[in-house]
């Protein structure tokens, strides 16, 4: 399903760049959507913006967007699952392609402001609740390379057949700058193998980045790649707090398993 104003040629929910800057959002899209957008591309083109990866890939139209006004609504999970499938379909065939700036290739979901800002830890439930929705919905069978088991260190969280990253950023991350990106709850996924190719190297300079932008040392479970002998709902579903104390853990509710979850 998708809902139809919310789509820029109303039938795909996946908006790029040049839609997003056309006058038809000023048309057909709520005003919180343009100061969503406007806030976000303000913030990843700072040259101090620690993802320098996401700073290229706006500067070259490879960030989609999608927008969801609701966090508890059916139809619009559907909307935004069938928007996770577009942004995989893409992804696949840019690789099948190989075009040089796949990897560069993410997907970013906007959520209206609240009325107040919330806490980190009630932006995370909201969060979980909407990755657990789209996981009820999802149809493609779990991915062969990633357990099932979110208690499992190979375990992340998976949609279309694909295992994801999703960085969860809230505007009550107040210290931690790096994981502000508006008014509103922002989602930024993108496959995960993409993020382990780029583990290292290059990629290793975004901690030292994250950590002068922020202001505080890096959190440790930016530190760690999934895979590693660290639970996978830490690594691949990350809400960030302001201190380096707390965890924030994923309550993965698997349709496989109703029995299997892991406590937050």
């Amino acid at each position: 399903m998708v809902i139809k104003n919310l789509c820029p040629d109303g039938a795909t929910p996946i908006w790029d760049k040049r839609q997003m800057e056309s006058p038809a959002v000023e048309v057909c899209l709520p005003d919180w959507v343009r100061t969503s957008y406007t806030a976000f591309v303000e913030t990843i083109r700072d040259p101090a913006f620690p993802c320098f990866w996401a700073t290229i890939g706006e500067q070259k139209g490879m960030i989609r967007y999608m927008i969801a006004p609701s966090l508890t609504e059916s139809n619009v999970v559907e909307h935004t699952l069938e928007g996770v499938y577009s942004y995989l379909a893409e992804v696949n065939e840019k690789k099948l392609l190989q075009h040089k700036d796949a990897d560069l290739l993410t997907l970013i979901i906007f959520f209206p402001p609240e009325s107040k800002v919330l806490t980190v830890e009630e932006y995370a439930h909201q969060a979980f609740g909407f990755l657990n929705a789209l996981h009820t919905f999802d149809k493609a069978p779990w991915p062969a390379d990633w357990s099932a088991d979110p208690q499992s260190s190979n375990w992340c969280y998976a949609l279309g057949g694909h295992g994801l990253f999703v960085n969860v950023s809230t505007p009550a991350n107040q210290k931690r700058r790096s994981r502000h990106l508006g008014a509103g709850m922002t989602f930024v996924i993108a496959p995960v193998d993409v993020l382990i190719n780029k583990h290292g190297g290059e990629n290793s300079s975004i901690f030292q980045r994250v950590h002068e932008y922020d202001g505080i040392p890096t959190h440790p479970n930016l530190l760690v790649m999934p895979g590693s002998n660290k639970v996978g709902n830490e690594l691949t579903v990350q809400v960030l707090p302001d201190d380096n104390e707390s965890q924030i853990s994923f309550d993965f509710k698997s349709k496989f398993n109703k029995s299997v979850s892991v406590d937050g």
